[in-house]
């Protein structure tokens, strides 16, 4: 009964320290202090630091990334494309191939 007791404490020990560090952790302000992220779009005078801060503009990063995505799709379809094209090719001349081969033979 005393090691139930024992065990039941210590999860309920480790349950109150891990929401402690989520709730300590859980970034609530508009300026973070441990990432130094400052989320809103301009930045007050009065906080210029030695070590600069990241601004994140949420229209501008989910612009890039859209872009990013659209730009890596083309790459992917223009890849695939070629592939194709290179494998058709294969396909309606596969002869050219073989006979070079038996002409260098002979």
């Amino acid at each position: 009964m005393e090691q139930f007791t024992l065990v039941i404490v210590a999860f309920i020990l480790l349950g109150l320290t891990w929401t402690r560090f989520k709730h300590n952790n859980r970034d609530t302000s508009e300026h973070c202090v441990h990432t130094r992220v400052t989320r809103h779009q301009q930045q007050s005078p009065a906080s210029v630091d030695a070590s600069p801060t990241v601004v994140v503009d949420q229209q501008k990063a989910l612009y890039q990334m859209v872009k990013f995505s659209i730009r890596i799709r083309r790459k992917i379809r223009k890849m695939r494309e070629l592939k194709q094209a290179k494998l058709r090719e294969l396909e309606t001349h596969p002869t050219t191939n073989t006979l070079q081969c038996h002409d260098a033979s002979l």
